[in-house]
């Protein structure tokens, strides 16, 4: 039936994301996948790993998540939050803390600092997404399950954030 983009991303519409894939040129879609740092090795101070991408040669399937792009959840987590951001991709920022029961945290490790890297989409466009996904209770998530394999494999990906409106904190699972 009848749908708006908010409504295709709420609900994980597969179908008009794939045609959309389709009418968008490769280079369109490529450069959106650049864009949110998708392609790249993300600049931390540890090892970390990069995606496998290939030339885009089916633009639906890729705009589904169903062609050349294996992305680490680390990629996933950097990606979310430049929507997150106004729509700015940054290197991230690493940071480690422990607590003890009863305790406040302590921070170890915040001598590495985000750096910005480029823009990913518009700051009113990545806004529009964020309010979009913002459930009644200040929550902002998305999921999604696709195939994965030949056999009918799947994966499931959780992004969520917190509080809304300026969210201080986000995961990816």
């Amino acid at each position: 039936g009848e749908s708006n983009w908010l409504t295709v991303l709420q609900n994980g519409c597969p179908g008009p994301t794939y045609r959309l894939g389709q009418a968008l040129q490769t280079d369109q879609l490529t450069q959106i996948v650049d864009g949110f740092g998708l392609t790249l090795t993300p600049t931390l101070p540890i090892a970390t790993g990069g995606s496998i991408f290939a030339p885009i040669e089916q633009p639906g399937l890729a705009a589904i998540g169903q062609e050349n792009l294996a992305i680490t959840p680390l990629q996933a987590i950097l990606a979310w939050s430049a929507l997150l951001k106004d729509g700015v991709l940054s290197s991230g920022k690493l940071l480690s803390a422990t607590q003890s029961t009863g305790q406040q945290w302590q921070v170890v490790g915040t001598d590495f600092q985000a750096q910005s890297i480029q823009r990913a989409v518009a700051g009113n466009s990545a806004d529009q997404i964020v309010t979009g996904l913002t459930r009644n209770d200040g929550f902002i998530e998305h999921s999604a399950t696709a195939l994965s394999g030949p056999e009918g494999d799947t994966t499931a990906w959780y992004m969520g954030a917190a509080p809304g409106g300026r969210p201080g904190f986000a995961v990816v699972v």
